[in-house]
C-alpha cells in the first residue's frame, strides 16, 4: 500500500505508522525504507515500535529481553544501513554478522545495495512507558505517542519529553 501512495502521489508524506522491531530483521527494515523512500521521492517517514512481551514472545517467539537496548540496536543498525555503511554490529541483542552457536563462520559484513534517495530517512518511536519516550526524545526523529491526549503530554511524560524534535499526533475536533 505504501508503494502504490509512494509512486501515486507527489506531495504528502507516507509513514509506516509502526512497524514492529521484532517482526524484521534491521537490515530487512533498511531496505524497506529505502524502497519506500525512492518511491515516494523522498517523502518517507519509519515508524518502529517494540510491541509487548505478550506479541514479541506469544506471537514473533523471540525473548522480550531488554527493549530500551533493543531499540537502540535496531535504530543504529538501521541508520548505518541507509548509509550504506557496511553493517558490522556486536551488541547485545544484534550480532551482526551472526558468529553465535550454530554459525557456520561464512557470514561478512556488508553493505545495502540499493542507494537511498536520502541517507537520513526520519525515524519515528512509538512509545508509551517514560523511559521509552526519553529514548525516543535522545535518538529519534519523532515520537508516536500511544493512549494519551495530545493535551496531557507534559502531564503524562514531562522531562521525558526534553529534546524530542517532533510529536505525531492527531487531535479529535468535536
Amino acid at each position: 500500500m505504501l508503494g502504490w501512495l509512494g509512486a501515486s502521489t507527489t506531495r504528502i508524506k507516507i509513514g509506516s505508522a509502526i512497524m514492529q522491531i521484532p517482526g524484521r530483521t534491521p537490515a530487512n527494515t533498511a531496505m524497506t525504507a529505502a524502497t519506500l523512500d525512492l518511491m515516494s521521492g523522498g517523502r518517507f517517514i519509519l515508524g518502529l515500535g517494540t510491541s509487548g512481551p505478550q506479541v514479541v514472545e506469544g506471537w514473533h517467539g523471540q525473548a522480550w529481553g531488554k527493549p530500551l537496548v533493543k531499540t537502540r540496536e535496531y535504530v543504529e543498525i538501521v541508520r548505518t544501513a541507509l548509509r550504506r555503511d557496511v553493517v558490522e554490529h556486536h551488541g547485545e541483542h544484534y550480532r551482526i554478522p551472526y558468529d553465535g552457536p550454530d554459525a557456520t563462520g561464512l557470514g561478512k559484513p556488508l553493505k545495502l545495495m540499493v542507494r537511498p534517495l536520502r541517507a537520513d530517512i526520519p525515524i519515528y518511536l512509538a512509545a508509551m512507558a517514560p523511559k521509552n519516550v526519553a529514548l525516543a526524545a535522545e535518538i529519534a526523529d519523532g515520537w508516536l505517542p500511544l493512549f494519551v491526549h495530545p493535551e496531557r503530554f507534559a502531564d503524562a511524560f514531562g522531562e521525558s519529553l526534553a529534546g524530542a524534535r517532533e510529536v505525531a499526533s492527531r487531535s479529535r475536533r468535536p
